[in-house]
């Protein structure tokens, strides 16, 4: 789950299904990178991860803010899903967030925010290549990396923009019945003004991020060594 890409929409889908279904679900709660998701709000740990994946029954299902390298087993059968979005307006979204929730002002430089560590730049890319540190600088391998991870190691990639026909493909391919929700977690819209400046601001941080989401958009259904992934291309 990448903060700010619909990942608490899509969580709160499949925990009804998990409840109806009498299926163990969980959802690791804490923030990724040390990133501001909220006051009080720690890292998931690795040691957390490992002992929800040893004690999830083969139909459970997990999720949280964790890379992907601690999600990744080999010793038995898992689907994995994730869902990204366009760089600038998740990260956006995520400056917002913070800033409504008292993590920094509005109206402050968001490269004084980066600076501290309170958001990572190019947070998707860190994410799905499995890196585990944020002074590690993102960089072209890690961007492979990443690609490598969504083109062979998942089985599921959505795209935000497209959230619904993602939710269908997927429920389709569960054998799961089609559902009405509501969005959850999203923020305001914040006015035009704000929004053009604080986009050229926020565009250094999300470079490899931007390389990343091209990738998968430019993507149609593809099968891929029995992997399905599900882009924005029709």
């Amino acid at each position: 789950h990448i903060p700010k890409t619909a990942g608490t929409t899509f969580d709160r889908i499949f925990e009804a299904f998990s409840y109806r279904r009498n299926i163990q679900w969980q959802r690791l709660a804490g923030t990724i990178y040390g990133q501001y998701l909220g006051d009080g709000k720690t890292d998931v740990s690795s040691l957390e991860v490992g002992e929800a994946i040893k004690a999830l029954p083969s139909n459970g299902f997990l999720s949280g803010h964790f890379p992907h390298c601690l999600g990744f087993v080999e010793d038995r059968p898992f689907i994995n899903v994730t869902i990204i979005r366009n760089p600038i307006d998740r990260s956006r979204s995520h400056f917002i967030f913070g800033a409504e929730r008292g993590g920094w002002d509005m109206n402050i430089d968001p490269s004084k925010v980066f600076q501290k560590g309170l958001m990572a730049d190019n947070a998707q890319v860190r994410q799905l290549s499995g890196c585990l540190d944020l002074n590690v600088p993102c960089d072209e391998e890690m961007l492979q990396a990443a690609i490598e991870n969504i083109d062979h190691n998942f089985d599921f990639v959505g795209v935000s923009e497209r959230f619904d026909v993602f939710l269908g493909d997927i429920l389709s391919a569960l054998g799961l019945p089609a559902v009405a929700y509501r969005r959850a977690s999203v923020g305001k819209l914040e006015p035009k003004k704000r929004k053009t400046r604080l986009e050229l601001q926020l565009a250094p941080f999300n470079f490899f991020d931007q390389q990343l989401y091209n990738h998968v958009n430019a993507k149609q259904k593809t099968f891929r060594d029995g992997a399905m992934v599900f882009s924005t291309s029709k």
